[in-house]
């Protein structure tokens, strides 16, 4: 989660179960100071190779359109798609993002949107992820791909 996830306290399959039931304030955050601090999605439902998010747009994060950040995309990508790896690494593996790319397609205003997110590849080395953030009327926002490097843990 952005871009290093190598300390947590729990194994992942439990950090995604917590996440899930929404226990996303356990102190210290296994995702560090700056997943602690940001307003990042919500967690909905996960499987092997899956992750279903959720997030809503608040007013703060607003240009003076009333559109959200387009840097902000970047960081529910990066976020979703980390739990999307997550979901395919064993508890002794760590993986850090080697590239996240993002296309946009329409903005998003003060509404929830919804994220999917969906490994397309995991190798021994490395896992290929892509999320699909949409509107609540299924209109495509953005798609953003990402890989991760698979490191041994320390």
């Amino acid at each position: 989660m952005s871009g290093d996830a190598s300390s947590g306290p729990l194994p992942w399959r439990e950090l995604l179960d917590a996440a899930t039931e929404g226990h996303d304030r356990l102190v210290p955050h296994p995702g560090g100071p700056a997943i602690e601090n940001l307003d990042v999605p919500r967690i909905r439902s996960w499987r092997p190779g899956e992750i279903s998010a959720e997030w809503t747009v608040p007013e703060s994060l607003t240009n003076l359109r009333g559109e959200l950040f387009g840097g902000y995309y970047g960081v529910l990508a990066d976020v979703v798609l980390s739990f999307t790896a997550m979901t395919v690494v064993d508890d002794a593996e760590r993986f850090k993002t080697g590239q996240l790319q993002i296309s946009y397609f329409r903005p998003a205003s003060c509404t929830t949107i919804r994220i999917e997110g969906t490994v397309i590849n995991r190798s021994r080395t490395a896992i290929h992820a892509e999320a699909s953030l949409l509107r609540e009327d299924g209109k495509l926002l953005a798609k953003a791909t990402a890989t991760f490097a698979i490191v041994a843990a320390s």
